[in-house]
Parts: C-alpha cells; structure tokens; sequence
C-alpha cells in the first residue's frame, strides 16, 4: 500500500513538473503602464518565466498594447497575433533584454497582424524567427540587437512578412523568403557563413531593398569572421544631398 502511495506522489509530482514546464502568460494589459514587468499586464498575474509560452492576442480575444520590454524578460515561445479576432499585437524592446527558449511568431493566425520593434537592448530566439505565421508579421529594427539562432522564415502558412531594417544589427542563421519583403536603411545584417549568393539572388528579385529601392544593397563575406554581411547605401543623388546639408550646418556653425 505504501509503495503504491509512493507511486502515486511521484507521478503527481511529474505531472506537476511537466504542466509547469508547459505553462503559458497571456498578456491583456490590465496593469498600470505597459511595463513586461508589470505582473497585473498577464492573465495569470505572473510574469512570464524562462519555462512559459507567451501570448500576445489570445485565443479569444484581441490585445491590449503595445508590450514594452524596458528590463529583463524570459520565454519559452512567443506569439504576437490573435488566431481568432486577428490583434493587431505589438511587443516594443526599449532597452533590457527579451531571451526567448524556442520561436518567435508575428502575425500567428489568418488574419491576424504582430509587430516586434526592437529600438534598443537585445532580442535572443534560441529557435526560429517566423515573420507571418498565416497572418501578417513586421519585424522593425530601429537599433539594438536580435540574435535567431535558426532561420528567419518571411511568410508561412499563406502569410506574409517584413522586416524594417533601420538600425541595430540583426545576427541570425539564414533567411528564408517564402512571402515576404526586406527594406534596409541603416544598420547590419549578418550571417555565418557565406550567403552571397542566395542574397543577392533576393536582391536581384526585389525582395531586398535598399532605401525603399532608390539605394543599393551591400553584400559582402568577410573570409575573416566568416560572416556575410549585408547594408544598404542611399543613392549618389541622396549621398550628395546629405553631403551639402552638412556642409550648410558647417557655415551655420561657423
């Protein structure tokens, strides 16, 4: 009788462990500010672990927002998006750092929209980075960093994806442009190994832009670091406006 007793705490007890480990935040901003830390923004009054999923627009209905990340936040997957009403979801990185286990989703669902914008700090996705997950996802990189340990997916399951590329540095595995576009005004895009080539074919289609297509996309592999690193430039025109106005900030100066 003992040892059946016995038994059966264990397996509660591994249940217990395994729902835990399984456990899932929704957020619905019902706390003051917008704050990740802020334990009253989740359905469960808790800020999500290293161990929990992380969902932006439920099942049922849609989002509070935008999510600030301004410290440090853990999860094991996120999702920004709402299957069912359709968000929009929108996650801001001002500062700190997000650390994510498994995936990162944007637009998770038909019909749904997601944003991640990260402006400073850093993003890391220890599994894949899917940009339109049957919706439609953004990725807007104003600065800081985001490291994908797996591919960037644009556009899954009929949906669509875009990534804004304006500063910061994006490192991650590769890129895999099923639907999807890619604009770069500033920052860095890197990749180990060497990607020229499927790089530049997305360029010569048009799915990598620069300056919205009135500049020209940089692609080159540093044999050193073995990185391919892809920027963009401005048009000569745009170049020798720049050029003149700091020119013209000079003699004010003077």
């Amino acid at each position: 009788m003992c040892k059946k007793m016995f038994v059966l705490g264990v397996c509660v007890l591994v249940l217990a462990f395994a729902s835990s480990a399984l456990a899932t935040q929704v957020w619905d901003g019902g706390g003051a500010g917008d704050s990740w830390s802020t334990a009253t923004n989740w359905s469960g009054d808790a800020v999500p672990t290293s161990g929990d999923d992380v969902y932006f627009g439920d099942w049922t209905t849609a989002s509070a927002g935008p999510a600030v990340v301004d410290g440090l936040g853990f999860g094991g997957t996120v999702y920004l998006g709402n299957r069912v009403e359709g968000g929009p979801s929108y996650l801001n990185v001002d500062g700190g750092s997000l650390a994510l286990a498994g995936n990162a989703y944007m637009g998770m669902g038909a019909g749904s929209n997601g944003t991640l914008t990260v402006n400073s700090g850093s993003v890391s996705v220890g599994g894949a980075t899917i940009i339109g997950e049957a919706g439609s996802g953004t990725l807007v990189m104003n600065g800081g960093t985001l490291t994908s340990t797996w591919q960037v997916l644009f556009g899954n399951a009929g949906g669509t994806g875009h990534v804004q590329l304006d500063g910061g540095t994006m490192d991650v595995h590769s890129l895999i442009m099923t639907s999807g576009t890619m604009d770069i005004t500033g920052g860095l895009l890197k990749m180990k190994w060497d990607y020229t080539p499927s790089i530049n074919a997305f360029v010569a289609a048009g799915l990598i832009t620069g300056y919205g297509g009135s500049g020209s996309v940089v692609v080159e592999y540093d044999t050193a670091t073995e990185y391919t690193m892809v920027t963009a430039v401005p048009e000569p025109a745009t170049m020798m406006l720049l050029g003149l106005g700091g020119l013209g900030l000079l003699r004010r100066k003077r």
